[in-house]
């Protein structure tokens, strides 16, 4: 199983896109990304149970350790619970990275208002002079 953060953007498409269009066929899948070259390994890496031996020598799957499940026989995809709370840390997360550049944005003009004005105020004797015409 893959952690969360050694999750690509690539791998976030693939499970984002499982989470909007699920059920989705692969064949589908592969419509909605184009640009992915190594879906097919995507996929399998993504829907990769993990597996533990019981005492008895026998592996039994562990839950949640997989983002998306392929179902071989019909070929489609569905997301898991761990592929539901990924999404939403993702989104998540980049909503925050989006407010975060807002917030540097509107300090950054702010300090270049406060300038300019501080600016304007120093040279306001100069100005008023300039615009004033003889007589």
């Amino acid at each position: 199983m893959l952690n969360f953060e050694q999750l690509t953007v690539f791998d976030f498409q693939v499970i984002n896109t499982v989470y909007e269009y699920q059920p989705v066929s692969m064949s589908d899948l592969k419509e909605l990304l184009p640009e992915q070259q190594a879906l097919d390994l995507r996929v399998e890496i993504l829907s990769a149970w993990d597996k533990k031996t019981t005492f008895q020598g026998l592996p039994v799957y562990v839950n949640n350790t997989a983002y998306i499940s392929h179902n071989k026989e019909t070929d489609m995809l569905t997301i898991t619970q761990l592929g539901i709370k990924a999404v939403e840390d993702w989104r998540l997360i980049n909503k925050r990275k989006a407010d975060k550049t807002w917030e540097y944005r509107f300090w950054n003009v702010l300090a270049i208002t406060f300038s300019l004005i501080a600016l304007l105020k120093s040279f306001w004797p100069d100005i008023v002079n300039l615009l004033q015409t003889p007589q």
